[in-house]
């Protein structure tokens, strides 16, 4: 997925927080119209490629300064949990405005099973 930063917004339009029961890094919020949503990115997607570095075991102390520093123009490798379907996202995260600081990072494990709680991080 290549997105380029919004002009207006000086981001991407996405969030992350990092996995609860693997390493890895993921997409957590998605701001409507911007370049995350218009790139095709999902709430769960696994950022295993941030600009040709592979990422697969990063946290997010690794990765955010990988993505402030490229620039306009971000290169990601994702990975999509299949069973994180667009219905049921909606159903589990509280409230809607994806840039709410303050609610609860839902993770769904690889595994299967119930969410488990993590707290967000900042936007890029």
């Amino acid at each position: 997925v290549t997105l380029y930063k919004d002009s207006d917004m000086e981001d991407f339009g996405f969030s992350v927080a990092d996995g609860l029961l693997e390493k890895g890094v993921y997409v957590k919020n998605i701001r409507p119209a911007g370049p995350g949503d218009l790139g095709g990115l999902k709430p769960y997607d696994r950022l295993l490629q941030v600009n040709h570095v592979r990422t697969r075991d990063f946290d997010c102390c690794l990765v955010v300064p990988l993505i402030a520093e490229s620039g306009n123009k971000l290169d990601l490798v994702i990975s999509r949990n299949p069973l994180a379907s667009q219905k049921s996202i909606e159903q589990t995260l509280p409230g809607g405005d994806w840039s709410e600081q303050n609610s609860a990072f839902f993770q769904q494990p690889s595994h299967g099973g119930n969410l488990e709680m993590r707290e967000p991080t900042n936007t890029l």
